[in-house]
């Protein structure tokens, strides 16, 4: 979220009643908003919603079990509301507010849920808390407040050559999609918030096992079936406030997913399905996504990058989409050597002023060594040559 609008206001004085829309509210700090009855609660003092679901949920033929309950006093435009966290700050107008909760769970007896239909509600909305009182009013900014930050945090690698303060505030700006919180997620996962990157989203369908544990360090025994793409986010917002995340605790394939994919910057593939991987390809090479793409077996791992059309593909590589005969052993010290190099070659790509080309390398834990395997495009392939 780098900014937006208030486009609505209004408040609910008592429960029943209808919302009474407003030119501007008058916030108190500590206490909410003066005439609404949430006014004086601790955590659940201000909602707010995007405009786009508010719209969204008035023409669904099939109402969710929310919709008709839903009282949000701010409505936001051009704002991601799923890339809030509990904890943030943001500036409404004059008046500063922190989210105590990001998005709502849904009640299992809500009809869409029944029935497997998408609610964008649970995403959209956001509770907070008066921090600085003030008069917030229709077409007034909403933008994030800064945390504060030690200013060394990133002095080490700024003199990187070709990097530079310029080069770290494309990394703040950067969106940045991890397909994959596993043995190669977890390390890229870090590695992406380590450097700075601005916004980070974690896709994965699957819950912790115990036997994750010998390469999957963002989790802990206590985090077993716990949503692996959940775990990873609280890891990331506790070392890195400031950073943007956005879980989807489910597989690529996910239509809601692929949707909002296009939107981001850089994709890293980071899964163990060959059909998921060049699934992947395809995706980034029809919306003209620069990747990365993972894949390890024992000692051994390979790693693709692919950053333009003038790079060949998975498909070029494979073109037969060859499989492993059996499933590939994971030894943890190799998960994150390839792990780690994925997100190098997009933190590369990312940072720079002039990108650099792709290319596939192969690591040898045995003999400890990392070599470019020449690659070429295949003039046949056919997803480069899909119209």
């Amino acid at each position: 979220m780098t900014g937006g609008t208030i486009c609505g206001l209004s408040i609910q004085e008592a429960k029943g009643k209808p919302s009474q829309e407003k030119e501007s509210l008058e916030l108190v700090e500590g206490k909410g908003i003066l005439g609404d009855r949430h006014y004086g609660e601790t955590d659940m003092q201000v909602c707010l919603l995007e405009q786009e679901c508010r719209t969204w949920m008035e023409e669904q033929e099939e109402k969710g079990l929310c919709f008709g309950r839903f009282r949000e006093n701010i409505r936001t435009c051009s704002v991601d509301m799923s890339l809030l966290a509990k904890g943030d700050r943001l500036w409404a107008g004059d008046a500063l507010l922190e989210i105590t909760q990001a998005g709502k769970e849904c009640f299992p007896e809500c009809p869409r849920i029944k029935a497997g239909k998408e609610c964008r509600l649970r995403h959209a909305c956001s509770f907070a808390k008066v921090l600085k009182g003030g008069n917030p009013a229709l077409g007034d900014a909403l933008s994030l407040a800064e945390h504060k930050q030690d200013g060394d945090r990133y002095i080490r690698q700024l003199g990187l050559k070709g990097f530079g303060p310029e080069g770290q505030e494309r990394l703040r700006k950067a969106k940045i999609l991890v397909i994959g919180a596993g043995g190669l997620g977890c390390p890229a996962i870090t590695a992406l918030a380590e450097a700075g990157a601005g916004v980070i989203g974690i896709a994965d369908g699957d819950t912790v096992a115990l036997s994750n544990l010998n390469r999957q360090f963002l989790y802990t025994p206590e985090d077993i079936g716990e949503p692996k793409a959940e775990c990873a986010a609280r890891w990331v917002k506790r070392f890195r406030p400031d950073c943007r995340v956005k879980t989807y605790a489910c597989a690529f394939g996910r239509e809601e997913l692929q949707r909002e994919a296009r939107d981001y910057d850089f994709i890293l593939s980071c899964v163990d399905s060959i059909e998921m991987r060049f699934q992947i390809n395809e995706f980034c090479r029809t919306f003209q996504i620069p990747f990365a793409d993972g894949a390890i077996d024992g000692m051994y791992g390979t790693v693709q990058a692919v950053f333009s059309g003038e790079d060949p593909c998975l498909s070029c590589v494979n073109p037969k989409k060859l499989s492993p005969k059996r499933e590939s052993i994971s030894f943890g010290p190799v998960t994150m050597v390839i792990g780690t190099l994925e997100a190098h070659l997009a933190l590369k790509y990312l940072s720079a002023t002039k990108k650099p080309q792709g290319g596939l390398y192969s690591f040898d834990g045995e003999s400890m060594t990392l070599e470019e395997i020449p690659a070429v495009k295949n003039p046949t392939c056919t997803i480069c040559n899909k119209k």
